[in-house]
């Protein structure tokens, strides 16, 4: 879908993940560099003769003359004469993607736009045209995940390996607006919906919306932030789960991120947490809604059991879940 930068603020639908696409982009092995930033250049690097190939194209050698050319006055008038001032290293933001797409591949921008930190014409376009990723790169910026290339590229490969193997039901992902985290669901049909993470995974059953997993992927895992139904009564769907709702949607993100450490919110984190995003409005967690809250995320875990370590993230406590052994489990 074509989108100009002027409409990036139209929300578009829950994706379903086996539609993210993306898989023209893969890891860059032997990255090396003192500091993230420094790695990002070298991942720019590996496209190879980038000013020989933009200068062989017609497209672009008529860019530069028109904007590098060197003039020279003869006869009462300007004229061409040969040679240009263009750097690539200077010149190339300026370019657009019209321009830069006929010369080189998508995954070769984006290394180019990975290893820069000044806007560019690329930029904005990609801003507009590829918000899904865009929010993944955010995420990582804001969960202190620094300037990863290799780990962009796991994290769209875990986005897309989401899925729920039951009659009835799908997943589906949105995602917050632009830098924010928790903040409402930046997806046509779902303004209502906040979510208490970058990322939402919706659950569906007979094409009806029935829960919604508040996540983000981090520095030291995936941090599981939200068990929320979008009903308070009428959960029928729930009699045709095969284990609590919760478990469920650990096991999908589990399977889905299977290299990364989980994190699971604490009860009394998520009920301070949810009482602070009123603000000044009246708020609607009382004391039962708090037992009820604290309940749901400090419950026995089927297959994970709560360890020692915990952290915190957007003023939330996070405690990291360790898989329960066989031996345990039967326990």
């Amino acid at each position: 879908m074509s989108r100009r930068f002027d409409d990036l603020d139209v929300p578009l639908p829950p994706i379903k993940p086996s539609e993210i696409g993306y898989h023209e982009l893969h890891r860059v092995e032997g990255i090396t560099g003192a500091d993230s930033y420094e790695r990002a250049r070298a991942v720019a690097a590996t496209v190879p003769n980038i000013e020989a190939r933009f200068r062989a194209n017609p497209a672009a050698a008529e860019w530069i003359r028109e904007r590098y050319g060197n003039t020279k006055y003869v006869n009462g008038q300007w004229v061409d004469v040969p040679g240009d001032t263009f750097k690539w290293s200077e010149g190339w933001r300026d370019v657009n993607y019209e321009i830069l797409s006929q010369v080189f591949t998508f995954e070769e921008l984006l290394k180019l736009r990975h290893g820069e930190v000044i806007m560019s014409e690329f930029g904005e376009w990609f801003d507009a045209h590829h918000p899904f990723l865009r929010k993944i790169i955010f995420a990582h910026w804001h969960y202190g995940c620094d300037h990863d290339w290799n780990r962009m590229i796991d994290h769209l490969d875990g986005f897309r390996r989401i899925s729920i193997d039951l009659p009835d039901f799908e997943v589906r992902v949105v995602h917050t607006r632009s830098i924010n985290q928790c903040a409402w669901a930046w997806a046509d049909g779902f303004r209502d919906l906040y979510l208490d993470a970058s990322f939402g995974l919706l659950f569906y059953y007979k094409g009806k919306h029935v829960l919604t997993m508040g996540f983000a992927p981090c520095r030291y895992g995936i941090l599981i932030a939200q068990a929320q139904l979008r009903q308070k009564k009428g959960n029928r769907f729930l009699y045709h789960l095969p284990k609590h709702y919760l478990d469920l949607g650990i096991e999908i993100l589990a399977r889905a991120f299977p290299n990364e450490p989980l994190w699971l919110i604490t009860g009394e984190s998520s009920v301070e947490a949810t009482r602070r995003n009123y603000g000044k409005l009246p708020c609607s967690i009382d004391a039962e809604a708090a037992v009820r809250i604290t309940a749901l995320y400090d419950r026995p875990l089927e297959a994970y059991r709560r360890g020692t370590q915990k952290m915190k993230q957007d003023g939330r406590t996070f405690v990291k879940l360790h898989k329960k052994s066989a031996a345990r489990k039967a326990a």
